[in-house]
């Protein structure tokens, strides 16, 4: 035995510490943590880009169902009221010059509408900010 160290009494108490748990360690293979945080930032791009596509191309769906099935005096009402606001940058075009322009500006304010409500939806579901608000 080294001299001055005394072996500790097996009847003394625990530590305070004994009763906490021991934080487990990283999975073997798990990427550090900022590597973790670009794949989930380039997963919710990916979503955001993927629901704005998809906006795009419903409205422009709508837009030629709505083209094709009704006459020239009510497609024109349908496509401003399908496109509000943006509708009322091209409002004075009537006929067939009417129609790239539902489709281009329309295409992009549904867009636009489609990647904002993704974004806030994946913003408000995401468990690491349920996480920071407990603490």
């Amino acid at each position: 035995m080294l001299a001055g160290v005394t072996p500790r009494d097996a009847t003394a108490e625990p530590s305070p510490d004994a009763a906490l748990p021991r934080p487990r360690a990283a999975p073997v293979g798990t990427p550090p943590l900022p590597a973790a945080a670009a794949s989930r930032r380039q997963a919710r791009r990916r979503i955001v880009l993927t629901c704005a596509a998809l906006a795009a191309l419903l409205h422009s769906f709508a837009v030629a169902w709505t083209w094709l099935t009704h006459g020239p005096g009510v497609r024109g009402s349908w496509l401003v009221w399908l496109d509000l606001p943006t509708s009322l940058l091209y409002l004075h075009l009537v006929g067939a010059s009417l129609l790239p322009w539902s489709l281009l500006a329309g295409g992009l304010q549904w867009a636009a509408t489609g990647a904002l409500l993704a974004w806030l939806v994946g913003r408000l579901a995401s468990p690491g900010d349920v996480a920071r608000t407990r603490g």
